[in-house]
This record gives structure tokens, C-alpha cells and sequence, in this order.
């Protein structure tokens, strides 16, 4: 029964074997065009994109998974294309004979790329106005040989195209060209290849904010060739990194076992060259030449160049050399002729600040960078404020060396900045120097409150005058005006304008007469009150004058009347 068992295991694996040997070699056993059918391809384990006189089309979004694709044609994606996990086998008929074009986006992702013939490699193309992304990945046999030009493998023609973490292994030609601005290509291993790794710009095409960060090449410029052939005289064999007519960073890379120059820069590139690691070349470890050329060279190690100086600046190029260790240079570190200067410096600190003048309530950043470029470095910033007082802020730099803090002053007036960095192993601290900046106060505007509604009398009668006030309060800091409003049951009757400069108050007065008896709804710029009005109370009668006037007339009466008794009584 074991026996059976082991049989039948072994005769199950032969037949899956023999499926497998086919479905990965029938594309080159076959001359007929096979055309792709979409419909089955989620059960297809290895297909082919079409035959060699037509070109494969992506005219609509697409993207593919876990799958084995031969490719007999020019490869034209127009629209979008995502390979992830994808082993894509290219099957050119001749060296460079089938290109990968990208018009709309291209993503690539965990998938490798390599020519079905490792003699006969292709060409991979991102054309302007394209996008994409070409990470974890493996990128095989790309590009042309030629011992006298350069055939670029992975073309990049657009813009913001992030080539990150992906190995480019014996390539046949540069392994990429960066022909844009504005390029990330970081963090990849380069081996073995029989011209170059990377080169960005040509004299013609100029490229501007590229950064080449982190890569690791290995063995430049050899395969195909004796270990210690030196490259012919105006080939790029063996150039690890090499810029021309371009400007960016270069930096935290590592090269080893070059053939020729481990980073070459040109035709008036403008390059930091920063925490690169440098070992085993045959020749320069840094070629800087041609009339425009600046560089930054510092906090390289350069180790064991074998048959030429490990910096040669020359042909009008200019170099600013920092803090490099170099060992083991034949026949000398650095050299400067013909027509090649250079100027050495040390440690240095930057600061800069966004704005000399502020707003009290705006924020203000501070930037700078620590030469040369350190990782996470804490930096220290001192503030002086106007009153006198030192403030400190803490900041780390990033992976490129800089720095930056952004916060709100509190306080008006000049304020003062300086960046200190306490050093390290191999350097000592420094301190920037100082910059300025002001900050100054915004005057709130003018703004009123109207208080202390006050009527005397608050009881009145028709046709009394009655006083109305208010207290009328600038609370702002600028001058301005307020109308003040008088409305008697909700009509405005009168109106006077103050002007009051910042914190100032008056008293705004309004005299009033009524004719009508009644309750009136007072109002003054919001504030309310009652005001009662009465008709006019006779007197009281005078009865004292009346009692007076009485008795003088009945006292007259008698007098009189007494008088002319008196007179007839003589008389008779």
C-alpha cells in the first residue's frame, strides 16, 4: 500500500512538472502568434502578449497579479498598467530590440523584469507626461551594449517618476537614464553591470531637484569584462552616478568595485555630494570637470582607488570640500589641474527664516541645515525675545541635513535667532550665525460698547424736558466713530456721532419734549427703558388769600358802613 502511495505521488509531480515545463516554455517553442485572451487570464499561470510585428496596447485601466507573462512586442501602456508580483519575460530578437512604453502610468511593484535571452537586452521608457512608480522590484538584462554610446535600460523623460528599493542586476547598458526634473532614486542595488548605474541629464537635457540617495552599486562596468580592464577613454563604462548639465543631492550611497569613475560630475551640473562610501575603484572615486560645474563634497569616505586620484576637479569646475575621509588614494587624494579650484571648509551651521517681518499671531519658521549633511541631529535654536528673555526650541534634522521649526511669538518687537549643533564623534559643535526677525503688534480696531441707559425724570409731564444719556466706550485700539440712535416707540427721533480714539468713552446726551401723555418705549443703540409722561396738575385753591380778602372786604364794609352812620347822625 506504500508502495502504491509513493508511486502515485511520484507520477502526480512528473505530470504537474511536465504542465509547468510547458506553460513556461511553449512561448519560444511556438512560431504562431498567440493572442492574449483576456477572459481566461485569471486561470492562465503563463500567457503571452501577442506576436512580434504588433505592438501590445494598455488602452484601458489594468492590473495584474501573481502571474508569469512572455512578451513578443513593444509593450505600449496607455492608459493605466499595475503589476504586482508579476514575472514579465521579455523575448527580444535582437539586443534592444523590444521596449516597454509608458504614455499613461505604470506601476511596478514586487515583480521582476528580465530578457528571455540574457544577450539580447530591452528598453523600458517612461515618456514625458507619464506617472508611475517602479519599487521592490527586480529589473534584469535591461538596455543595449554598446562599447562607444550610451543605451539607457529605464529611460525617465517625466517628471516625479520614483524609481525605490529595487535591484537592477546585469544590466546591459546604463541601467537608468533620468532625463526630468524632480526624480527619487533611492534606496536600489545596482549589480553588475556592463556599462553603468545611473546617469541623470545630458548636455542637451538639463534636470533640476534629483535625488540619488541610499543605492548600492557593485561592480560597475564589469560584466563582460576583465576585473581590472580600465574603461576606454570617452566611454561611460563602469560610471556609478554620473550628472551632467543637471543640479541635486547625492548622498548615504555605497560603490564598490567600480570600473570607472564612482560619481562623475559634468557640463555644469550644480551637486551635494554628501555620506557617500566609496571603496575598491579602479579609478577616480570623484570625476568633476568642465567650466560651471559646482560641487559640495563632504562627509565622504573614500577608500583604496587604485590607478587615479580619488577627487580630480578640473576643466574649469570648482569644488567646496568639507570634512572627508580619504585612504588609501593613488596617486593622491585630491587633485586640481588643469584649470580646477577648490575651496576647504569645515563644519558649518545654516539658518534662515521665512519672513524678516511678522504679525503678533502669525507663525514664523525657522530653517537650516547642518554641513556636513548629518541624520538626526539635535539642533538647538536660541531665541532672544524683545524683553530679554532666551528662549530654547529643540529640533532634529531630517535625512537631509536640514532643519525646521515653526511656531507663533507671543511677544512684539525684535527678536533674535541663532542654530547651535553640539557635534559628534568626528566633529566638533558649531553655531550658526545670528538672524533677525520682527514681529509686529496689529492694533485691534475700533470697536464700541454703549452703556448706562440713564432718563431724568423718568417720570415726567406733557411738555417737561427730559434728559436721556448713554456712555458710549471705545474698547478697540485704533480711532474711530459711532452714531448713536434715539428711537422713541421704535422710530429714530435723533442722532449725534462721537469719535473716540482706543479706550477712550463720552457721554452722549439727547433732550426730549412731549406733547401726549402715555407710557413711551425708549431705546438708545440697543439699550431700553420706559418713559412715563402725565398731564399737568392744576394747583390747589388759595384759600388763604381768599380768607384774607374776605375779611379785609368785610372789614372795609364795616368801617365804611360805620363812617356813614356816624356822618347821618351828625347831620340830623
Amino acid at each position: 500500500m506504500r508502495k502504491e502511495i509513493i508511486v502515485g505521488f511520484l507520477l502526480m509531480s512528473m505530470l504537474n512538472c511536465s504542465y509547468m515545463v510547458h506553460a513556461l516554455q511553449s512561448p519560444s517553442q511556438s512560431n504562431e502568434t498567440f493572442l492574449l485572451d483576456r477572459r481566461n487570464m485569471d486561470k492562465a499561470i503563463s500567457y503571452v502578449f501577442t506576436g512580434a510585428q504588433k505592438d501590445e496596447e494598455i488602452n484601458d485601466p489594468t492590473s495584474y497579479e501573481h502571474r508569469i507573462i512572455w512578451l513578443r512586442s513593444n509593450l505600449v501602456v496607455n492608459s493605466i498598467l499595475n503589476l504586482d508580483n508579476v514575472t514579465l519575460i521579455i523575448e527580444s530578437p535582437s539586443d534592444g530590440g523590444l521596449e516597454i512604453i509608458v504614455n499613461g502610468e505604470l506601476n511596478v511593484k514586487r515583480s521582476t523584469i528580465k530578457a528571455a535571452d540574457p544577450e539580447y537586452g530591452y528598453r523600458f521608457t517612461y515618456r514625458a507626461g507619464s506617472k508611475g512608480k517602479v519599487q521592490d522590484s527586480t529589473i534584469e538584462d535591461i538596455g543595449a551594449y554598446s562599447p562607444t554610446q550610451l543605451n539607457p535600460g529605464l529611460l525617465i523623460q517625466s517628471p516625479g517618476i520614483v524609481v525605490e528599493r529595487n535591484t537592477f542586476r546585469h544590466c546591459r547598458g546604463t541601467s537608468i537614464q533620468g532625463s526630468a526634473s524632480n526624480l527619487r532614486i533611492v534606496n536600489n542595488l545596482f549589480e553588475e553591470t556592463r556599462q553603468g548605474g545611473i546617469q541623470i541629464g545630458a548636455p542637451d537635457v538639463y534636470c533640476s531637484d534629483v535625488t540619488v540617495a541610499n543605492n548600492t552599486f557593485i561592480k560597475m562596468g564589469k560584466l563582460g569584462h576583465p576585473s581590472y580592464e580600465i574603461c576606454c577613454a570617452g566611454s561611460d563604462d563602469g560610471i556609478g552616478i554620473d550628472f551632467q548639465n543637471s543640479n541635486g543631492k547625492i548622498f548615504g550611497n555605497f560603490l564598490i568595485e567600480g570600473r570607472c569613475s564612482a560619481i562623475e560630475i559634468e557640463k555644469g551640473s550644480k551637486v551635494d555630494i554628501c555620506d557617500n562610501v566609496i571603496t575598491n575603484n579602479l579609478d577616480w572615486a570623484m570625476n568633476i570637470h568642465d567650466s560651471g560645474t559646482r560641487v559640495l563634497i563632504n562627509n565622504n569616505t573614500i577608500e583604496d582607488i587604485i590607478l587615479r586620484p580619488a577627487i580630480w576637479i578640473y576643466n574649469g569646475a570648482f569644488a567646496r570640500i568639507g570634512n572627508n575621509i580619504i585612504k588609501n588614494a593613488t596617486p593622491d587624494p585630491i587633485h586640481t589641474s588643469p584649470n580646477g579650484s577648490a575651496e576647504f571648509f569645515g563644519v558649518r551651521a545654516l539658518i534662515s527664516v521665512s519672513l524678516s517681518e511678522v504679525l503678533l499671531g502669525e507663525t514664523v519658521t525657522v530653517s537650516g541645515s547642518i554641513i556636513p549633511l548629518h541624520i538626526e541631529a539635535m539642533v538647538t535654536l536660541i531665541y532672544e525675545m524683545p524683553n530679554g528673555i532666551i528662549l530654547i526650541r529643540n529640533v532634529t534634522s531630517t535625512a537631509f541635513g536640514e532643519f525646521e521649526d515653526i511656531f507663533t511669538p507671543e511677544i512684539a518687537g525684535s527678536w533674535t535667532v541663532k542654530a547651535n549643533w553640539g557635534g559628534d564623534l568626528d566633529h566638533e559643535g558649531v553655531e550658526s550665525p545670528e538672524v533677525s526677525f520682527t514681529v509686529e503688534k496689529v492694533e485691534v480696531p475700533a470697536k464700541f460698547t454703549v452703556t448706562d441707559l440713564s432718563m431724568s425724570p423718568t417720570e415726567a409731564e406733557v411738555k417737561q424736558k427730559i434728559t436721556i444719556s448713554v456712555k458710549v466706550t471705545n474698547v478697540g485700539e485704533q480711532t474711530g466713530s459711532y452714531t448713536v440712535d434715539l428711537k422713541v416707540n421704535g422710530v429714530v427721533v435723533d442722532t449725534k456721532t462721537v469719535a473716540l480714539t482706543g479706550g477712550e468713552s463720552t457721554t452722549v446726551m439727547f433732550e426730549l419734549v412731549k406733547e401726549e401723555a402715555r407710557i413711551y418705549d425708549i431705546e438708545v443703540s440697543g439699550l431700553k427703558g420706559t418713559l412715563s409722561v402725565k398731564e399737568i396738575t392744576p394747583p390747589p385753591p388759595p384759600w388763604k388769600l381768599y380768607i384774607a380778602i374776605t375779611a379785609c372786604i368785610v372789614i372795609v364794609t364795616i368801617v365804611v358802613t360805620t363812617i356813614i352812620f356816624r356822618e347821618m347822625k351828625t347831620s340830623t
